[in-house]
Order: C-alpha cells, then sequence, then structure tokens
C-alpha cells in the first residue's frame, strides 16, 4: 500500500482512514486540514505521530512543536494537546483508544 497516495485521496477536514489494528493500538492515516485540531488530552494513553510528508504544528501544553516529513513524536498520556491552524500534509496515528 502506497500510503501518500491513500491519504491523497483522503477529503479535508481531519477525514482520517484506520490502516490496521494491532492488538489494542490502532494505526490511523490522516490528511491534514488548515483548520488545526481542538485541544484534547488523554489520561489512559499515549499517542504517537509520524508525519509522512507535509508539516504541522503539534502543541503540548501550550508548548509548540513543529513536526515535517520523516518527524515522528510521542504525546504522553495526561498531556493537553492540539494541531495548530495552519498546517498540512499527511500522518500515521498510533493510539490504544478504546476499539469501538
Amino acid at each position: 500500500m502506497n500510503l501518500a497516495a491513500v491519504a491523497a485521496q483522503l477529503s479535508d477536514g481531519w477525514k482520517g482512514r484506520v490502516l490496521a489494528d494491532f492488538g489494542c493500538v490502532r494505526m490511523k492515516l490522516f490528511k491534514a486540514d488548515a483548520v488545526g485540531l481542538a485541544e484534547e488530552m488523554h489520561s489512559d494513553w499515549d499517542e504517537a505521530i509520524l508525519m509522512l510528508e507535509g508539516e504541522l504544528v503539534l502543541e503540548l501544553d501550550q508548548v509548540p512543536m513543529h513536526l515535517k516529513a520523516g518527524d515522528f513524536h510521542l504525546i504522553p498520556r495526561g498531556v493537553r494537546h492540539r494541531i495548530l491552524p495552519g498546517c498540512r500534509g499527511s500522518f500515521i496515528l498510533l493510539d490504544p483508544e478504546p476499539l469501538a
């Protein structure tokens, strides 16, 4: 599977696609939207972001972190985070969010 090609087919507006479930971890592909994402916090699990292409600004407890293609970052549980407006590109999100 070519992830860049799959991401290019995703609509705007933070519509993601679940690629796989590994035990209790879900692997999702997202195409970033310039609007950004509202702040959230997970008290029970960590998340990880792997940038495939483009760039975004991830804010962790109000501290901005610039991520670009190839960058990986672990978001620890209990840390408030959001994606600031103005981003573009695609990324993989790994999280053990309770599977429905």
